[in-house]
């Protein structure tokens, strides 16, 4: 499991460690800085961040067999935020390029360049959170004041659509690894929660955590959610079987600021 480790000094700060189930961490980047969204290609081999130096946000691409970091985004400006496509080649992100924050994608291998895939209808900053397995749609987060979830076609074909749109703050989606559930985190209940939905429509909604939770992701084989509560990082062990969902009492799994 990868994490975001919060170092010593500035809160901002923070190193970035693999961690077992435990615990037990092992430095993943040796550089302390700034980093954001941490996420492994689906191969396993890359880890994509949002990286800040010079205050100018990009994100990078780091080799984890030959430890090299490779940076894809060279806008004088915000590219953070990034997602991978189910094939490993493509990344979505957040850019302010063009203005507002909106969704772009580009090549992991280098080539062309970075490609607007849509802009917000409601005319809010976007952050893709998630990309479906079968590459065919993204998961937003909208900054309104609320803040709600959108799907967006990656390929600009069929309806751009608010997935949850309520009073509340939803945000921080995941799609399950087999495409039909989505977690997120939601104030609903006037806290922080994790609750699954199925996606990328129909009916239901399942609360996972309990006493506080939010940032969930599923494991790679989709029969547990791991997210972080104010003590450190929980664990639901999920069945997805039958079409519905059954979610086990959640466990913590350590303690830390993760």
């Amino acid at each position: 499991m990868l994490v975001y480790l919060t170092g010593e000094g500035p809160a901002r700060f923070g190193r970035l460690v693999w961690s077992d189930r435990e615990g037990r961490t092992e430095p993943l980047w040796s550089e302390p800085g700034v980093y954001g969204n941490p996420k492994l290609s689906p191969d396993g081999r890359y880890l994509a961040v949002s990286l800040l130096r010079d205050n100018n946000w990009d994100v990078w691409a780091f080799d984890l067999d030959r430890s090299v970091a490779t940076r894809l985004t060279f806008h004088a400006g915000y590219d953070a935020d990034q997602v991978w496509s189910p094939d490993g080649e493509w990344v979505a992100f957040a850019s302010n390029r063009d203005g507002g924050i909106l969704l772009y994608k580009t090549r992991t291998d280098g080539a062309g360049d970075a490609e607007l895939v849509a802009e917000s209808p409601q005319g809010s900053d976007w952050y893709p959170t998630d990309w479906s397995p079968d590459g065919s749609l993204l998961v937003v987060q909208s900054a309104t004041q609320a803040g709600d979830i959108w799907i967006v076609p990656v390929e600009g074909e069929g309806e751009v659509r608010p997935f949850q749109a309520s009073p509340f703050s939803e945000q921080a989606a995941s799609i399950s690894p087999d495409g039909r559930f989505l977690a997120y985190q939601s104030n609903e209940s006037g806290r922080e929660e994790v609750y699954v939905r199925p996606f990328p429509e129909g009916s239901g909604k399942w609360q996972i955590s309990e006493g506080g939770g939010g940032y969930p992701r599923w494991s790679r084989d989709g029969r547990e959610i791991y997210y972080r509560t104010d003590e450190g990082i929980a664990s639901a062990s999920v069945d997805l079987s039958t079409g519905a969902l059954r979610a086990e009492r959640h466990r913590l799994l350590f303690e830390g600021e993760f």
